[in-house]
């Protein structure tokens, strides 16, 4: 499948040296590099670990794929460094290995939490270690969050953006995906959900439970230079208004 020259760290920035096979095959890399384009603190790459063996209490019957970096989190990444994003206070939901919120905090962002289920966070602690040492001033940090679970979602405060890659395949959890964003999010809170189509009415129907709810969603038309995109993935902006209705 890859040429016996491969290398296994792939740089995102040899995109243009490379065929889209090269670059989308990096799911099956243990680790790849992606460049921080205006990098602050001395952080010039990211490398991303995928390794689904440090996913504790992982079984089958919940099996998790967030051991693996998807295209929509390198898109997000990609938007939030191409739009120069002014956030302070950034919440990553569903993070995985964490890509979009380690390029805020490459960025330059002050105040970045990695969330995910308990089983995920050994893995996003190996990559900020990998990423962050110990004399970065302000490294992101992890943090378990349950979709649903009003007491966790109570502890997060003064969130200005909410970022989500790939997370919307499953319409049983979004009662409480919903119920996380009306806990969390405020009406200056801009909301960032990138996805890569699979199921169109499935995804139709999460954007529209978010209107119902009095949430604005509104598509971003976004090319990066890094990289063309398969079609299927698309960038959505939310807010919430004041029309909103507590899930």
């Amino acid at each position: 499948m890859y040429p016996d020259d491969f290398d296994v760290h792939l740089i995102m920035t040899s995109v243009h040296d490379v065929d889209d096979d090269w670059l989308w095959g990096r799911l099956a890399q243990p680790s790849f590099k992606y460049k921080i384009q205006e990098p602050k603190h001395g952080i010039e790459y990211i490398t991303a670990i995928q390794d689904r063996s440090i996913c504790e209490s992982e079984t089958p019957a919940a099996a998790s794929h967030g051991h693996i970096v998807w295209d929509a989190a390198i898109a997000l990444a990609d938007y939030c460094q191409e739009s120069k994003l002014d956030c302070k206070h950034v919440l990553e939901l569903g993070a995985g290995i964490g890509l979009v919120g380690m390029t805020l905090s490459a960025m330059g962002c002050p105040n970045v939490v990695l969330s995910d289920q308990r089983y995920c966070l050994p893995l996003l602690e190996k990559n900020i270690a990998e990423n962050f040492p110990a004399t970065h001033p302000l490294p992101p940090r992890t943090a378990e969050l349950q979709w649903g679970d009003d007491k966790a979602s109570a502890a997060f405060k003064n969130v200005d953006l909410i970022v989500a890659s790939d997370v919307i395949y499953n319409s049983s959890v979004f009662p409480l995906l919903y119920r996380t964003l009306d806990k969390i999010a405020s009406p200056s809170t801009v909301v960032l959900f990138c996805y890569e189509v699979r199921n169109a009415d499935l995804e139709a129907e999460f954007f529209a439970g978010l209107r119902r709810h009095g949430y604005t969603c509104d598509e971003i038309a976004f090319s990066s230079s890094q990289v063309e995109y398969p079609e299927e993935i698309h960038l959505i902006r939310v807010q919430k208004t004041e029309r909103h209705v507590m899930a």
